[in-house]
């Protein structure tokens, strides 16, 4: 692990945030895979939040063709889940 993430706890090291951190200092000289990494966390980071806060949350993440990453956004935009600021800078 890097040394920022040395003294952190145990389970830190064995978070998401932490393999991602990692995973993004592995390639931090590849530019196209930053984007695919950071990308597809965030999605799955959405889709996370997607299926703890709405009701119908499994036939929102299954069907990608009527709920594409970019209204799932604006759905959490819409349910106070993202700040406007965060919103609009995404866009």
């Amino acid at each position: 692990m890097p040394d920022e993430l040395n003294g952190l706890s145990p389970a830190f090291h064995n978070s998401a945030v932490a393999r991602l951190h990692h995973e993004l200092g592995r390639i931090k000289d590849e530019p196209r895979m930053l984007i695919l990494v950071s990308s597809g966390f965030l999605e799955l980071l959405v889709n996370v939040v997607i299926d703890a806060k709405c009701k119908n949350a499994k036939k929102i993440n299954e069907n990608s063709r009527d709920y594409p990453f970019s209204t799932k956004l604006v759905l959490l935009n819409e349910m106070g889940l993202m700040s406007d600021s965060s919103f609009w800078n995404i866009k």
